[in-house]
């Protein structure tokens, strides 16, 4: 039940995350992480960490919305288990941020994570330039819709989403303050203006 909204996150390590949980197995997380700023110059940002459960794959209930990663390497949101039960955990959403890295933006680095109750990614302007950017171990890990992909390979072991852009048919185009000058609804500094 934590909430961490409208904070500004500088890792300028080498090493370790911005933010790092582990989760509970069989547990709602209900986490929260909105409207923050992350820029990073390596390693992962957010790395969660789903214990495996004796019992049943569960949801861990956790959303990541609104954000702004920015950097170079690394990846953005990485997703990992840990314990020796046979089910699995899943349940990390991700809604409406904005990626400009030269890393990943969201990857499931072990197939010990749920296919039934998979990761979503929807909404995002996802720009990389020196990798994959959405990267699932098991296919079925993670869902995608919506998304706007700059990126030699936007997915690997994802089944693209029937309204993600991924073929440079569209212009991209960022935000930089100019609605804010003419007086409409201000948004992120950055976010895609499609």
């Amino acid at each position: 039940n934590l909430t961490i909204r409208r904070c500004s996150f500088v890792h300028c390590g080498s090493s370790g995350a911005s933010i790092s949980i582990t989760c509970s197995a069989d547990v709602a997380s209900n986490f929260i992480i909105d409207r923050c700023i992350f820029t990073k110059t390596s390693s992962a940002t957010i790395l969660f960490t789903l214990a495996r459960s004796d019992s049943a794959d569960y949801d861990s209930v956790i959303l990541v919305k609104n954000c702004l990663f920015l950097g170079q390497g690394g990846t953005s949101i990485n997703i990992t288990s840990s314990g020796t039960g046979s089910f699995y955990g899943g349940g990390v959403d991700v809604l409406n941020c904005t990626h400009i890295n030269s890393g990943s933006f969201f990857a499931t680095g072990v197939a010990t994570l749920s296919t039934s109750i998979p990761c979503t990614v929807y909404n995002c302007y996802l720009h990389t330039s020196a990798t994959v950017a959405l990267s699932a171990n098991v296919s079925g890990q993670i869902l995608e819709n919506y998304n706007f992909f700059i990126a030699t390979t936007p997915r690997t072991n994802v089944t693209a989403g029937a309204q993600s852009i991924s073929d440079g048919s569209l212009l991209s185009i960022l935000d930089l303050t100019r609605l804010f000058v003419l007086g409409t609804d201000a948004q992120h500094f950055l976010s895609p203006t499609l």
